[in-house]
């Protein structure tokens, strides 16, 4: 199981995130953290879908028009989308990603934690 995390760049969120700690309980998973576009890309394409989950913050509406560009790329993963505010235009285009799990970025973060668990546990144990 690969669990890809992406933001635009390391803000405060991204580094407490990213933390190993913070994903100990997948100790048997990697993870990942990508802080361009270009390599989301490349790294979602270059992997098995079915053994991936990605965890995607778009911290203005335009970093989610540009996720919103790779809903062909991303339709078959699992993904977790952190947005930067909870305006109706913005979970409209959010939902456009089909996420199984939608928060802003000053949610719980534990509440993300607990999906991407749920997430990596409804995964067959040979992948993770």
């Amino acid at each position: 199981m690969k669990i890809i995390f992406y933001a635009s760049k390391p803000d405060k969120f991204a580094v407490e995130i990213t933390s190993v700690n913070s994903f100990s309980f997948l100790q048997s998973c990697d993870f990942y953290p990508i802080y361009n576009k270009a390599n989301l890309v490349k790294s979602i394409q270059s992997e098995v879908q079915e053994e991936l989950i990605a965890i995607l913050t778009a911290d203005s509406d335009e970093e989610l028009m540009d996720l919103v560009e790779l809903k062909q790329l991303l339709h078959a993963i699992p993904i977790i989308l952190i947005i930067a505010d909870d305006s109706d235009t913005t979970i409209h285009e959010a939902h456009k990603l089909r996420p199984r799990f939608l928060t802003t970025a000053g949610g719980d973060f534990n509440s993300v934690l607990s999906v991407v668990k749920n997430l990596a546990d409804g995964v067959p144990k040979p992948y993770c």
